[in-house]
């Protein structure tokens, strides 16, 4: 049995609630090392929980597709403020959607959701200090602090360009330059 000193504190925001309960329940059984130290369903009180000390996990599993606000900028908005901790995101989606913007905002990976034994791996990968990407998408992950850094230098326009867009308008970017028509893509 893990001792309080070796459990991992993990927040969870996703708007589904069967995920999190599905998360929750898998980790209680499987992971002892892992204990849910909050859930939010909504991406602006997931925020305010990370960057308050009290309540900030020692990992945060961030959903790409949330219902107030998009995934990628629940992730830019915590590691804008702290290099503290690191975010995994995950989807249901292809994460070939994702994985480019949420490098950029500041992630220190991202998974799928289908396969419960790879996101804990995941989870105990980022909160070692190590990035995670299995996308082989060729998309540079950071460590907290060196994304922390690369959003707060003021020097770094390309950083800045890079994390200016949020997922849902790079998806829609690419559908035109796909050669999509606006019927398409709307």
């Amino acid at each position: 049995m893990a001792t309080m000193k070796d459990v991992l504190r993990l927040g969870i925001v996703d708007n589904d609630e069967l995920t999190i309960g599905a998360l929750t329940s898998y980790l209680h059984t499987h992971e002892p090392a892992i204990r849910i130290a909050w859930t939010a369903i909504k991406g602006h009180k997931a925020v305010e929980l990370c960057l308050e000390g009290r309540s900030r996990p020692d990992v945060l599993l961030a959903d790409m597709s949330l219902s107030d606000m998009e995934g990628t900028e629940v992730v830019r908005r915590i590691r804008s403020q702290t290099p503290l901790m690191p975010i995994l995101a995950i989807t249901s989606f292809p994460m070939e959607m994702y994985a480019r913007s949420v490098s950029h905002a500041g992630a220190q990976g991202i998974i799928a959701k289908r396969d419960l034994k790879s996101v804990v791996r995941a989870i105990h990968a980022v909160h070692e200090g190590k990035v995670w990407d299995e996308t082989d998408l060729g998309y540079a992950f950071h460590t907290c602090s060196q994304a922390y850094a690369l959003l707060n230098d003021a020097s770094d326009d390309q950083a800045r360009d890079a994390v200016s867009l949020t997922a849902r308008e790079t998806q829609i970017v690419q559908l035109y330059a796909q050669g999509r028509t606006s019927a398409y893509v709307a």
